[in-house]
């Protein structure tokens, strides 16, 4: 199993936009889960930047609503 933060409120990737909403890949297997989508579309632009294909995502799983 991988994780990879695509949004947190800090990250360890420069090239990475921060925000205060959270967003996380994981991969299992050949099996993908998008947990969260954070505040605004960093999470496309932080995916785009690590080269992750968000096209590949078998579910998206919203952990709570504002």
């Amino acid at each position: 199993m991988k994780f990879t933060i695509l949004t947190e409120n800090r990250n360890g990737n420069n090239n990475c936009i921060n925000e205060d909403g959270l967003s996380i890949f994981i991969e299992m297997n050949n099996y993908r889960v998008l947990l969260d989508t954070g505040i605004t579309d960093a999470f496309l632009k932080n995916a785009e930047t690590l080269s992750i294909n968000l096209d590949e995502v078998n579910i998206i799983v919203l952990s709570h609503g504002h």
